[in-house]
């Protein structure tokens, strides 16, 4: 009996393992502060700072507020035409402004990324924070986490 409790309790504890994994790396999670939020720097592998103070914009800060007043704490959201799908095309030449900046690619897919989700609001968060490494330990995961609010 003890092997079949163990066995279907299997799941259960690799997953709360996981968990544990993922709350480790997030580390403690901090109170919200505009000033920090707006400087992050968001490249890079460890755990932002917005993503440590995520729990409390979502749960404190956020709720009952409108757009204008979400984008005066948060800062501009990128609208839906800077998120439309990139072309292999548009990757395929990168030109400088006359400043000799690079110039940001055209954006002329079909879609917008994260259509699925019928948002409002963008804001990066920073690297996905995943448990899949390859297969010389590096950890895989090129996507970025965001923060998507739909309002009513």
């Amino acid at each position: 009996m003890l092997i079949v409790a163990t066995l279907f309790s299997a799941p259960l504890w690799v997953s709360a393992m996981a968990d544990a994994y993922v709350a480790s790396r997030y580390g403690p999670q901090i109170p919200f502060d505009e000033n920090t939020w707006r400087s992050s720097n968001l490249n890079g592998s460890n755990v932002t700072v917005r993503q440590r103070m995520i729990r409390d914009l979502v749960v404190n800060v956020l709720p009952g507020l409108n757009r204008n007043a979400i984008e005066q704490k948060l800062g501009k959201s990128p609208a839906h035409a800077e998120m439309r799908r990139y072309t292999d095309a548009d990757l395929e030449v990168r030109e400088m402004d006359e400043t000799g900046q690079w110039k940001p690619f055209p954006r002329t897919g079909i879609g917008h990324y994260w259509d699925e989700f019928d948002w409002d609001l963008l804001y990066q968060l920073g690297k996905e924070q995943i448990i899949i490494y390859d297969h010389k330990g590096q950890e895989l995961s090129p996507d970025g986490e965001v923060l998507l609010i739909r309002l009513d």
